[in-house]
């Protein structure tokens, strides 16, 4: 009789940024049906930790022969993964025997996952709705919290409402139209980039042999004197040198020149100028990819 019961739910296969090929099976509970959909992202349960996954599959019915943990949340009221993007991703993950989940958060923009603001609103409909007051309890708390402090994030509610939040009447108010949800990223300002710089060696030849070495190379020429000024990372020279990296190869192979990487502390980017993020964002390839994308398709 239970796995007849269990049979009837609703479920979703999720991929986790794990070193785990296979997707995981969640139920949907009644309060998020018809709400989770391929691309979103879910939070779940999984072992002891409360996981953020992406939603690869979505039936309609259980065929597993054990009790599904149920999904704990949906953060998106859109996906944010297009299908183009989970068959490349479903590709990359296969040809570079990782896991899916894995090549789809390479593939989102950085910060998504781990300090994405989705920030809470009421609607015009959710305004009026609470005026009316014919909302359940839970609800009319939620309702009444995002009038009060706008642009809350789903944990900012859960804390402000404490044990009057519910995730299933907050959903039901996201389907109804009642509350809109919109993704932000906003990168840590703890995080960091990896730039690689050139400088001149710390041993160098004299004038007449560096002259000599660079008397039928005027670009490495252009690199050595723009190096003796100041250290300059390879991003810079791109931008004021066309194609420099093979003149410092070769200005390495000389002797003349080092490259060193650098680590270099991200600006925090503000609230306001981060774009919002959908699956209907397009993604521009550069020409490899497009050319690997063509051939997909």
């Amino acid at each position: 009789m239970l796995q007849d019961q269990n049979s009837a739910l609703a479920c979703a296969d999720v991929v986790f940024n794990l070193p785990v090929k296979e997707a995981f099976t969640y139920q949907v509970p009644d309060h998020f049906d018809g709400m989770v959909k391929v691309g979103m992202r879910v939070f779940v349960p999984f072992g002891r930790r409360r996981l953020t996954g992406y939603v690869v599959s979505v039936s309609d019915h259980n065929e597993k022969e054990f009790k599904l943990k149920p999904i704990q949340d949906v953060p998106d009221a859109d996906p944010v993964i297009s299908e183009e993007l989970l068959k490349l991703t479903r590709w990359i993950a296969d040809y570079y025997q990782s896991s899916w989940g894995e090549a789809i958060k390479a593939a989102l923009p950085a910060g998504l996952d781990d300090t994405s603001l989705d920030k809470l609103s009421l609607t015009e409909k959710g305004a009026q709705e609470l005026v009316d007051g014919s909302k359940s309890t839970s609800a009319t708390h939620i309702l009444q919290t995002l009038s009060a402090k706008k642009g809350l994030t789903p944990k900012q509610l859960e804390r402000s409402l404490k044990k009057k939040y519910s995730a299933g009447a907050l959903a039901k108010l996201k389907r109804d139209g009642l509350v809109k949800s919109a993704t932000k990223i906003k990168r840590s300002s703890l995080s960091y980039i990896y730039e690689k710089s050139a400088r001149l060696a710390r041993s160098l030849p004299t004038k007449e042999e560096i002259d000599d070495l660079l008397k039928r190379s005027p670009k490495q020429r252009t690199v050595y004197e723009k190096l003796c000024k100041e250290e300059v990372s390879i991003a810079k020279l791109t931008e004021e040198i066309s194609a420099p990296s093979d003149a410092i190869k070769n200005l390495v192979k000389k002797g003349l020149v080092e490259t060193f990487t650098n680590k270099k502390e991200k600006a925090q980017a503000s609230e306001e100028s981060d774009p919002q993020w959908t699956a209907e964002s397009p993604l521009k390839f550069n020409e490899d990819q497009e050319r690997c994308y063509r051939k997909l398709a």
